[in-house]
């Protein structure tokens, strides 16, 4: 959940370096270093006591992540244990056969082109 949030922070770090739209002018709305710096601060300060002020959102999100970390294990289990049984199917399934080129006929122009 943390790397979320510092992918959507570094994100909106990024976005705010980028240049804004010229037309807008004066009516755009700014923001300093400073005060960014604050907010993020106040942001990580805000979500490292989230679990003080909300126990039972942090007991509840808990029980969800367990049950996505077992749902993960099985499957992962399953798929493995389908791909060591041998029952994936082949790779090359084509034959000889399949991948031999049918003869043609020269066409009319490569013919006198070769001088025939």
């Amino acid at each position: 959940m943390f790397r979320l949030l510092r992918t959507a922070f570094w994100l909106c770090i990024v976005i705010l370096l980028l240049p804004g739209d010229p037309e807008r002018g004066e009516d755009a709305p700014s923001v300093t270093v400073l005060e960014l710096m604050i907010a993020a601060r106040d942001i990580v300060w805000d979500i490292s006591h989230l679990c003080e002020r909300n126990p039972d959102l942090c007991e509840t999100g808990g029980e969800v992540g367990q049950i996505l970390a077992d749902k993960a294990r099985y499957n992962i289990g399953q798929l493995t244990d389908y791909l060591a049984a041998g029952d994936a199917p082949e790779t090359d399934t084509l034959t000889a056969g399949d991948v031999a080129t049918p003869w043609q006929a020269p066409a009319a122009h490569q013919v006198a082109a070769a001088g025939g």
